[in-house]
């Protein structure tokens, strides 16, 4: 109807949120191509005739190569398949690729989802570790023999904190009296001070004060 009123003949009848005209349907939209937006919504819908961030893959690169298609984003994912190499899983809360979300994206030997740094790893926990390394150093997260003493018994009282071992001894303290501790066994060992305090066999072997066997006991033993 030549006589009717209507929004818009041309883009000089529009302004602010709808500056341009969609002459067939006379009312003013806020893009009908991709020319009429820009920043951080350089794609127009032609569904909804609005400036949005992508309406599909194509619309996307870099490091956020997939159309969002909710909110109409370029993100770095939507699904896990989006995904690969050392960051396999889609944060879906980021829509950002990473080691893991719980300990089901993970597997041997790095069982553990660190959720703080959503990464697989060793151990977080001593639940995850067994023996002989029963101990989990939430440090390095790895499985250990021990943390400290309380994770060690027996025969083997003492951990070591250079090895992470349980040993009998790292010094001489931990040994009885008239023992040393050999640290280089981590095992404590009778001390001597002449061939007297040993079995009659060995001998007292400087400069350790420590029970050795003898490598001769005659002449003849020599070459």
């Amino acid at each position: 109807d030549p006589n009717a009123c209507v929004e818009c003949l041309d883009d000089t009848y529009c302004g602010g949120a709808t500056p341009v005209c969609d002459v067939p349907a006379q009312v003013c939209v806020e893009c009908l191509v991709d020319t009429d937006c820009g920043g951080a919504t350089p794609v127009c819908n032609p569904a909804t005739d609005t400036c949005v961030g992508c309406v599909d893959d194509t619309d996307c690169g870099g490091a956020t190569p997939v159309c969002d298609l909710g909110p109409q984003i370029c993100v770095e994912c939507v699904t896990d398949t989006d995904c690969g190499g050392a960051t396999p899983v889609c944060n879906g809360a980021t829509n950002t690729c990473t080691g893991c979300l719980s300990d089901a994206d993970c597997s041997a030997p790095t069982p553990a989802c660190d959720l703080a740094v959503e990464t697989c790893v060793a151990c977080t926990n001593d639940t995850y570790c067994a023996a002989p390394t029963p101990a989990c150093d939430t440090f390095m997260q790895i499985c250990v023999g021990c943390i400290d003493d309380t994770d060690c018994g027996g025969s083997t009282p003492v951990c070591n904190p250079a090895t992470s071992a349980c040993s009998e001894c790292i010094d001489d303290t931990e040994c009885m009296i008239g023992e040393l501790c050999d640290t280089a066994a981590n095992a404590c060992v009778l001390y001597c001070d002449d061939n007297g305090d040993c079995d009659g066999i060995d001998v007292c072997g400087p400069p350790t004060n420590q029970c050795v066997t003898p490598t001769c006991t005659a002449d003849a033993d020599c070459p």
